[in-house]
């Protein structure tokens, strides 16, 4: 049996993926893990490559969803999806975007916040 917390996760997940859907992105895979982090959904809009992370609070304390994706969480984020263009060498030609969706509330009354390119690396 599941932890509550990872029923949630993937709940939210799923709410998620299925209100992009809606908005005409098409999926490409969830979930996907590599041994240097987690994506939680790959989709392409048009041509575009689209990483989102999706972030659950139950409240605003500490700064919120949004300002939960810590810089290691980005890092953290951008290696992930370096292993992912790796193993699908045929998305490396597509331009990338990286959005956070943040929800809160529950089930029914879920309120979601969709930022596009919300987060933006540098060339180091």
């Amino acid at each position: 049996m599941k932890a509550p917390h990872l029923l949630r996760g993937a709940y939210t997940e799923d709410r998620v993926c299925k209100w992009l859907l809606g908005r005409g992105l098409r999926l490409v895979t969830r979930n996907y893990r590599c041994p240097s982090g987690e994506i939680d959904l790959v989709l392409l809009e048009e041509d575009c490559l689209v990483i989102v992370e999706v972030r659950f609070r139950r409240n605003d304390l500490y700064g919120g969803a949004f300002a939960s994706v810590s810089r290691q969480k980005q890092q953290r984020l951008a290696r992930a999806t370096e292993c992912f263009l790796r193993e699908n060498p045929h998305y490396t030609h597509h331009p990338l975007r990286f959005d956070v969706v943040a929800v809160s509330g529950h089930n029914s009354a879920m309120q979601l916040e969709w930022r596009q390119n919300a987060i933006c690396f540098d060339p180091e």
